[in-house]
């Protein structure tokens, strides 16, 4: 797909050069001053590139979060039918992380982090595209946006931000009509209202910062097994930490009913969670349902 540069297109741009973090030298960079993305902003995109390049159209007032070409551009390399794909957006109802009800107190990028380590690699069909950031395999497809199917990258967050917080901002009103079919990232909404305040210190991105990652297994009873673990994390910063800690209920003497997936401490967030149908009643040498999730994990 990539056999000559991918071309990455900013528009909404009054200066003569881009100076935004995040924005590597493998682009040619294609500067424009046009506010809006219009068809004929897109036939003077296509008018500049080759024909079996890549394109990234993006928003010169969107903010960029660390590894998001590299996440933008992933669905297109591992599925050759995908032409288009899109960032995630709150501005946009059927692409937000965030539900209608919630407010994030953070940045884009400090969401997108939250994002990224809550949501595996992965990607949904969409009839909405997020125009402040998108990919198209050639320029074929940036004249058809219409045309192709679209796709959306569910781990990367990529928009403006006006405000020191963020919320859907493209809300839908359904009066008494059931919704459906059910937003492509429900879970994930839901699972997000645990942490709609941002963390004071930077979360990192396992797989993509290049450090060595470490999963520590445990118990899920805290005490000194925890402070272990936390104190070790605090002490490696050049390693990321998983933490799996199994969790259960002391009266059914279950303690392996559920498998917490956390990052970088004992307490940290959830980015996994395994309720086990064959839950782990004493201590035992093999459990093929615990041995499949740790696969996965792994994996």
């Amino acid at each position: 797909m990539q056999k000559n540069r991918p071309y990455l297109a900013i528009y909404n741009n009054d200066a003569k050069h881009i100076d935004k973090p995040f924005i590597s030298n493998d682009f040619k960079q294609l500067l424009f001053s046009q506010k809006e993305l219009t068809a004929e902003l897109l036939e003077e995109i296509s008018n500049q590139c080759q024909d079996d390049s890549v394109i990234i159209v993006l928003d010169a007032q969107a903010q960029l979060p660390k590894h998001w070409s590299q996440r933008l551009l992933l669905p297109l390399l591992e599925n050759k039918n995908a032409q288009i794909c899109s960032a995630l957006s709150t501005h946009i109802f059927e692409l937000s992380p965030l539900s209608a009800d919630d407010t994030f107190a953070g940045s884009v990028q400090q969401l997108d982090n939250l994002v990224y380590l809550m949501q595996a690699a992965d990607c949904f069909y969409s009839n909405k595209l997020n125009q402040q950031c998108f990919a198209v395999r050639d320029k074929s497809a940036l004249l058809q946006l219409d045309k192709f199917p679209q796709i959306a990258c569910n781990n990367l967050l990529v928009q403006s931000q006006n405000t020191k917080t963020i919320k859907l901002t493209d809300k839908k009103d359904y009066g008494n009509q059931k919704q459906l079919p059910a937003h492509a990232l429900a879970d994930l909404q839901w699972r997000i209202k645990n942490y709609l305040i941002a963390n004071k210190s930077p979360l990192g991105y396992p797989l993509l910062d290049e450090k060595p990652v470490i999963l520590h297994i445990s118990m899920g009873w805290g005490g000194g097994v925890h402070k272990w673990i936390d104190d070790f994390a605090a002490n490696a910063s050049d390693f990321q930490h998983l933490i799996l800690a199994s969790d259960g209920e002391l009266y059914r003497r279950r303690h392996g009913e559920r498998l917490y997936l956390h990052y970088a401490k004992t307490t940290g967030v959830i980015m996994q969670t395994h309720d086990m149908q064959a839950p782990i009643a004493a201590t035992c040498i093999t459990h093929v349902e615990y041995k499949t999730i740790l696969e996965s994990i792994i994996q």
